[in-house]
């Protein structure tokens, strides 16, 4: 076997299942870039643990993915499970990470007591006062608000918001509301003569994009937004 390789585990009701997998192509596709299982994949096999070559039984497999393909079993545990990513992987990812937390914070927050967009600098020397933790399989988008939170206790910040309008058809009306108070808050609601629901919400600037892109996704194009400021 390769000596560049790694686990990725799922534990479900106390069973360990583990792949071996290449470091670098796991970690790309868990990032959400689009990879070949099979080409990451560095083992045809499925281990309760990997270190002492112990292999998972057949029936357990069956009862836990309901199929021993590799590929379908090896897709959920990278989807639902965790990667061991090497010490030079998590710096790099939590670099990246922390560079995009403060460009989010420098433009889309601002001094309460000046009004003014706090500068990258400010930003970067309330980090290192908190010592704030940052994942480095979350997104910059969904972990910033919680950082933000610890960042105020050092540094006055007040974030900026943008309102919309969502046009809501009444087969979503639920799960779009429960989408936009993840994000955001609900200003009102209007029933529309066409059945529709209009929606007004006020989302962290920071959050719109994320928003925008998670009602994209699972909507598609039903949701009708207008961004009114």
């Amino acid at each position: 076997m390769p000596t560049r390789y790694t686990v990725a585990r799922i534990t479900l009701d106390g069973h360990r299942f583990e792949i071996i997998v290449n470091p670098e192509l796991a970690l790309k596709y868990k990032l959400g870039e689009k990879v070949s299982i099979q080409k990451l994949l560095m083992s045809d096999l499925v281990f309760t643990d990997a270190k002492k070559g112990l292999k998972a039984s057949s029936s357990l497999l069956k009862k836990y993915f309901k199929t021993e393909d590799i590929l379908k079993i090896a897709e959920r545990i990278l989807k639902y499970g965790e990667i061991q990513i090497t010490t030079e992987q998590r710096r790099r990812l939590i670099k990246e990470k922390r560079r995009a937390i403060v460009a989010l914070i420098s433009a889309h927050c601002i001094d309460p007591r000046t009004g003014v967009k706090v500068p990258s600098t400010r930003v970067e020397q309330a980090l290192n006062q908190v010592r704030v933790s940052i994942d480095p399989f979350k997104s910059a988008e969904d972990q910033v608000k919680e950082i933000i939170k610890q960042v105020q206790r050092v540094l006055p910040l007040k974030l900026e918001y943008s309102e919309f309008e969502l046009l809501v058809p009444p087969s979503i009306i639920e799960p779009v509301k429960h989408l936009v108070h993840s994000y955001g808050d609900m200003l009102a609601e209007k029933n529309l003569p066409d059945g529709r629901l209009s929606l007004r919400v006020a989302l962290p600037s920071l959050a719109r994009s994320s928003f925008l892109q998670k009602l994209r996704k699972e909507f598609s194009h039903r949701v009708e937004e207008h961004l009114i400021k």
